[in-house]
């Protein structure tokens, strides 16, 4: 029997026992299950977890304990492996506060999965009463509330979420507060299901009883669950504040400020309150103790920084504070060279000693403290001090502290997994205090030096390389989710029988998950290289390739995320104006640098292949600390201003936020050639993986906000991957396929194979469809399919068996078939003015599928005329930052027979984004193009200038102006709010081809989101415009239609060539059909994949076909076709009907 410690402890035997009747709130034991009394009314009637509700069950151990403090303890565990579990219960001294704990973990395929914590509130006592509380995850603050009724009060789960926080209150004596998440939110992963503490619950109504579960069923591949919920007396408003720091926490913004002072500045900022020589005032909570004597120093009319306020001696106070964890960040700008040598500290802790701030330096020093229950912290200065600004951030509060000063449980005991076990957390936490000394631009002198070059290296293997070609074809798993424990595979009997599985279902690749975030896991980190190399070596005795998925810089409060940060405060992202630091590490640190480097390393010494690190980026907080603003300043020889009042920061058309920008995005993609530098002393043929979302690709979201661009970290990494968010692939087949192939520009680009990660839910068996569709996609683009879900289907055969079958492209050497390429520029991306680049393009791109023209989508830098002489047409679209480079390129194309297609904005800026004195195609077609005003407003279209042809539009388009001469004749008609009739394109020949501008761009009213599960659904085909453009399309684009085939609109496909064999896909796209304003299921259609009506005729080119079939995961073997070969060289195929399932190849060779 496991030894609980405690300096007092009383062991009672008794079964039934009524304990502590004394507060609010009582215990009753009865075997093994409780009850919980509220002022002697029964509040919780049942309190069980998992397999220690049997009463006289000889596995279940258990002790009562009453600590010094009068606290009292209840523990239940069982050790066997297959029950493995503890559960505590925790009633303060006074009875005015319940902390109750469960842990469990289970073994791979239990038998067991379940470690579930269950607490019973009868109906009858709260009914008639209100609820308040907070609902689903952390990254948001999203409120609930109702009024509980045995009659109105649906069954089933609480709203049809989960909850994080509830109260319960007769808005009189009865108020009850049950947090469900007393960690607080810097906890984002508590909402997984395994792996962590969750911190989002089940609640859930039936007949008898409103019943509070926490915990997970951890079937599959088993691991470690737990919950924690704090009761107590209160209201939600109170409540709340005083035992959370945060009210949400997003892991990629910034940390709240509470408080911002400036001191001596004249003009500042507005998040900043003038404090200057302000006496403390209890009603304000701050201000200085009496004896400050103080004067101002103004170095520069405006800006914190450049102004102080100077004195000796004296003491800052702040009042009030919540009790727990604050950081104070202390500056001072010596812009001006004012005399100084001071110490800072806080209540008696040293932040800085003798700091001598030098002239036009600022000095900014941050330091977490633990604030005790007096709300009092004292920022003393002793000796001549300059002080620009003091700011405070509350992280943790006292209540939600299990990790600084103690662990998971209140008593030592029984572990009942590796993972929060209590010795993890000792001794307490180190609070150091982090210096940044930073040189102070002079304010509007910024950018005046001589704009440098920034160099881009590039550190690849060969792309050829044998040892590397695993990349391509390989049948890619999951192994554990991002919370996985790295310890499910201890045995290595579980190990041999998980990886026997994988190797049944055909593995050739396994992506190993868990702690993805391995700096906020210090008692793991030996323990998770040693298990890496475990694996990888159970899994190359199989000829498995094995990649490893972890995180850079995230400090989410997972195990000892904010102890984490606290500690290593130095090396976070500072704020770009408060200079506050926050949750994520900073990429130009070089500690970070290092500490992350020797991490990574030691896991490629283990025996890995490929490394997907995430989140190595930095964060919407554009960081400003030193080593962003010297390496931006050494590589660029421009600065970042620090006047927090200059227009130019966050300005994005600034030259020198531009730069600034830009200059973000190399450095990320240096740093990963560093990596891949110290990476090739081990192993020179590592992959590095690097993925995006589709909107993270294609929007600014990554490439601007926190300078992730994959076309820059093509320098170094050699396998790109998608994170496919929609998470309902088959109700999203007409968004997704083009995003698909806009990925694989980068192939196009960089001949380096493209994976992604396809969701449905954790239910492999209930979302098959989806999975399935998900997967096809990728196939049909030459792409590998990581299928995530939770709970395998139950089935003996999947689509992941046909993934590495020889009836599958081998897509080593599989290239599509396409005569029309898109582009898809990351300069316009960024920088484009008027039109973002996506929804025309993709919405363009979306058309072509329906009409079934092949086609590829190339970036910038394939605007090569080694790279366009496969293509006959080539559509610029909206991308309006063009070099003058390639507008050349562009030309000549034309000039040698190929058709341009331009729209809206194109070409009228430089790849910066600056706009051109002359539109770069003026000279093409004799006028000059101005952007629209708000009075150009197109309402309808027609196919000729006949008013009595006009549709309606569903959306509205805008007409760029020209200048005469005006065309006389087009493809299509608008109409204007003016009731005039105006051309939608303008057509001009040019050497042996021809251009096309689409004057009024309508591509992008035909757009369709990608969609996220359970969020309305956006998108509604405008049929007529669709109909009308698709007809335009196909005169505009004569010239690269290739083939011919009847298959219906949503009957997708794609052409690849293989060798002397064409390999022609088509998936069954007909099940889709949510309507606007409906929610995207985490469902299927009742028919997923409708029979076809009738069988698909195509006609391709092809010379001296020997045969054709048909393979598909849906039927076995090969189909024979027949095939009719005609005189001009082309062949005619019959697909009967019955053998498109969902998705079917048809080879020709």
């Amino acid at each position: 029997m496991t030894i609980f410690k405690s300096t007092t402890a009383l062991l009672l035997t008794a079964a039934a026992m009524l304990l502590n009747a004394s507060g609010v709130f009582e215990v009753r034991k009865n075997g093994n299950d409780f009850a919980v009394l509220y002022k002697g009314q029964t509040l919780i009637k049942s309190l069980t977890s998992s397999a220690l509700n049997q009463a006289g069950d000889p596995e279940v151990k258990s002790t009562f304990q009453t600590l010094q403090d009068g606290s009292k303890v209840w523990n239940l565990w069982r050790e066997d492996t297959d029950n493995c579990i503890r559960q505590e219960i925790v009633l303060s001294s006074d009875a005015a506060q319940l902390e109750i704990s469960m842990k469990g973990e289970a073994r791979p395929n239990p038998r067991q999965p379940d470690r579930i914590m269950t607490l019973q509130i009868p109906m009858q006592l709260i009914d008639g009463m209100a609820y308040r509380g907070l609902k689903v995850n952390t990254r948001s603050w999203n409120p609930g509330q109702g009024i509980f009724s045995s009659q109105k009060t649906p069954q089933g789960a609480l709203d049809k979420v989960t909850w994080r926080y509830l109260t319960i209150s007769d808005n009189k004596d009865f108020n009850v507060v049950f947090d469900l998440n007393p960690i607080g939110p810097g906890e984002y992963m508590s909402q997984y299901n395994r792996g962590v503490i969750r911190g989002v619950w089940d609640v859930v109504r039936n007949q008898q009883f409103l019943t509070l579960r926490g915990g997970s069923n951890l079937a599959g591949l088993g691991g470690m669950t737990g919950c924690k919920i704090v009761i107590r007396e209160g209201v939600m408003d109170k409540d709340y504040p005083a035992h959370h720091a945060l009210s949400h926490y997003h892991e990629i913004r910034a940390l709240q400020v509470n408080n911002a002072f400036s001191f001596g500045s004249l003009k500042h900022g507005k998040n900043f309150t003038t404090v200057d020589d302000a006496p403390f005032d209890p009603a304000k909570k701050y201000g200085w103790l009496p004896g400050a004597k103080l004067r101002r120093n103004v170095d520069s009319p405006e800006g914190i920084y450049y102004s102080s306020m100077a004195g000796k001696n004296a003491v800052f106070r702040f009042s009030g504070l919540y009790p727990g964890v604050h950081i104070f960040t202390v500056s001072a700008g010596n812009f001006g060279g004012h005399a100084n040598k001071f110490t800072v500290s806080v209540n008696g802790r040293t932040m800085v000693k003798d700091l001598k701030v030098k002239k036009a330096q600022l000095a900014v020093v941050s330091m977490a403290v633990w604030v005790g229950k007096d709300g009092v912290a004292d920022i003393k200065f002793d000796g001549d001090f300059l002080l620009s600004g003091i700011a405070s951030q509350f992280l943790l509060a006292e209540a939600e502290d299990f990790s600084f000063r103690r662990g998971f449980w209140v008593t030592d005991g029984f572990e009942a997994s590796i993972m929060f076990q209590n010795q993890h957390y000792k001794p307490e936490a180190e609070l150091p205090p982090a210096l940044d000394l930073i040189n102070m631009p002079i304010p509007g002198r910024e950018a005046a030096g001589k704009l440098r070059t920034v160099e881009k290296p590039i550190a690849l293997p060969p792309p050829d390389a044998p040892e590397l070609h695993w990349r391509w074809n390989a049948n890619s798993y999951h192994l554990g989710g991002n919370t996985a424990t790295l310890d499910e595979c201890r045995d290595p009997a579980d190990m041999k029988a998980v990886f026997d599985e994988l190797q049944r279902d055909g593995a050739q690749a396994v992506m190993i998950n868990g702690m993805m975030s391995r700096h906020t896991y210090p008692a793991h980190l030996d323990r998770s290289v040693e298990m890496i190399g475990k694996l990888a070596r159970e899994a190359h005795k199989r000829g498995m390739k094995v990649i490893d998925h972890q995180d850079v810089i995230l400090l989410w409060n997972t195990d000892s995320g904010f102890r984490v940060m606290a500690k290593r405060l130095g090396e976070t992202v500072r704020s770009m104006v408060s200079m506050t630091p926050n949750g994520q590490m900073c990429l130009m640190n070089p500690e970070l640098k290092r500490q992350y480097f020797d991490y990574a390393l030691r896991t490629v010494k283990a025996g890995i292949d490929g490394l997907q690190a995430d989140e190595a980026t930095f964060m919407f907080e554009i960081c400003g600390c030193s080593h962003c603003r010297n390496k931006f300043y050494r590589d660029t020889n421009w600065q970042l201003p620090l006047n927090e009042l200059d227009k130019r920061i966050e300005n994005r058309n600034d030259p020198l936020w531009k730069q600034f920008l830009e200059w973000r995005k190399i450095m990320v993609a240096n740093w990963w050639v560093d990596f891949r530098r110290e990476a090739d002393k081990i192993n020179p043929n590592l992959a590095i993986c690097m993925y995006n979302t589709h909107w993270g690709f294609m929007s600014r979201a990554s490439s601007l906000a926190i300078g992730g661009d994959l076309t820059q970290e093509a320098r170094a990494i050699n396998y790109f991957g998608t994170e496919i968010m929609s998470r309902n692939c088959l109700q999203s087949l007409r968004p997704l396929l083009p995003l698909r192939r806009m990925v694989n520009l980068l192939n196009v680009a960089f001949n380096t194979p493209i994976w992604s990660w396809v969701y449905g839910g954790l239910d492999g068996e209930k979302m098959y469809e989806a999975f399935y569709a998900g997967w096809a996609v990728c196939n049909m683009t030459n792409q590998t399919a990581m299928t995530r879900w939770g709970y395998p289907p139950k089935r003996p055969k999947t689509f992941k068996h046909f993934e590495s079958s020889p009836d599958n492209m081998d897509r080593s050497v599989a290239r599509p078939v396409a005569e029309l390429a898109l582009l898809f520029s990351a300069s316009s991306r960024d920088w484009n003015k008027d039109y973002h680049v996506y929804p025309h393009m993709l919405g363009l791109a979306q058309t072509l599928e329906t009409m079934h023209i092949p086609y590829e989508i190339i970036g910038e830098m394939s605007l090569k005329p080694e790279v366009l002489k496969k293509y006959k047409s080539l559509s610029i679209n909206v991308n309006g930052c063009l070099s003058d480079e390639q507008v050349k390129v562009i030309k000549d194309f034309a000039r040698q027979g190929g058709t341009v297609h331009l729209a809206g904005v194109a070409g009228m800026q430089d790849a910066m984004g600056n706009l051109r004195k002359n539109w770069a195609f003026a000279d093409v077609f004799n006028f000059t193009v101005k952007s629209p005003t708000r009075r150009n407003i197109i309402t309808s279209i027609s196919p000729a200038p006949d008013r009595r042809q006009l549709q309606t539009l569903q959306g509205k388009s805008m007409w760029y102006r020209l200048s005469k001469p005006f065309p006389k004749k087009s493809l299509l008609w608008g109409l204007n709010e003016n009731n005039k009739l105006l051309p939608v394109f303008a057509e001009a020949a040019y050497g042996k081809g021809r251009f096309y501008y689409e004057i009024i761009p309508l591509a992008q009213l035909l757009f369709f989101d990608e969609g996220r599960i359970l969020e309305p659904w956006r998108n509604q085909l405008d049929e007529k415009l669709a109909a009308q453009y698709a007809q335009a399309l196909r005169k505009i684009f004569s010239n690269a239609l290739y083939w011919q085939t009847d298959a219906p609109q949503k009957v997708y496909s794609s052409i690849y060539r293989q060798d002397k064999a064409l390999a022609v896909h088509f998936l069954n796209g007909m099940g889709a059909h949510l309507k606007k304003g409906e929610p995207l299921p985490m469902s299927l259609p009742k028919v997923p994949f409708p029979p076809l009506k009738k069988d698909i005729t195509f006609t391709i080119p092809a010379e001296n076909v020997q045969s054709v079939y048909a393979v598909s995961p849906d039927f076995d073997g090969r189909k024979p076709l027949s095939f009719k070969a005609n005189s001009d060289q082309t062949v005619t195929i019959v697909l009967p009907k019955d053998l498109l399932k969902a998705y079917t190849i048809v080879w020709i060779k």
